[in-house]
């Protein structure tokens, strides 16, 4: 089983604040922190109950109201390109994705995106890795969207 404490040291040692996400019934342990650094956004650290060798870190990104908006504005074909690029940055980098759309609308609410690690492979640089390539898909999923809209990155 991955050691929820060892995560919060490699955390705490880097200045990263760190608490206990309670009530996670599908979870063996479940974090939260701040990445890359205090003040930044939420990013989850979970230990899922049916696999305990497993780490998944988590980050969902909810699309501003006026975003939301101005996608669907969009036409189908400009709705299309937008998720084709944004898919296919997001499978060239190794996470995983999930996104609430509704394509009959163009509604894009959110996305999550989220890294793996087995616990096998798991040390500091494992862990700090699987956090930066959250952190940065994120960022360029949320650039995609502003760029589809027309707003300034």
């Amino acid at each position: 089983m991955i050691d929820q404490e060892q995560i919060k040291e490699w955390l705490t040692r880097e200045a990263l604040p760190v608490s206990v996400v309670s009530g996670d019934e599908r979870a063996t342990w479940h974090l939260e922190t701040h990445f890359p650094g205090p003040g930044g956004p939420r990013t989850h650290l979970v230990c899922p109950r049916d696999n305990d060798r497993l780490l998944g870190v988590l980050r969902k990104t909810d699309v501003a109201g006026n975003h939301r908006e101005a996608m669907r504005q969009l036409t189908p074909a400009q709705f299309n390109e937008f998720k084709f690029q944004l898919l296919r940055d997001f499978l060239r980098s190794g996470v995983q994705y999930r996104l609430d759309v509704s394509p009959a609308d163009h509604d894009l609410r959110s996305f999550l995106v989220i890294a793996e690690v087995r616990e096998e492979g798991l040390d500091p640089q494992a862990l700090f890795a699987a956090l930066r390539a959250v952190h940065d898909r994120s960022l360029l999923a949320v650039m995609h969207v502003r760029h589809a809209v027309g707003d300034t990155i």
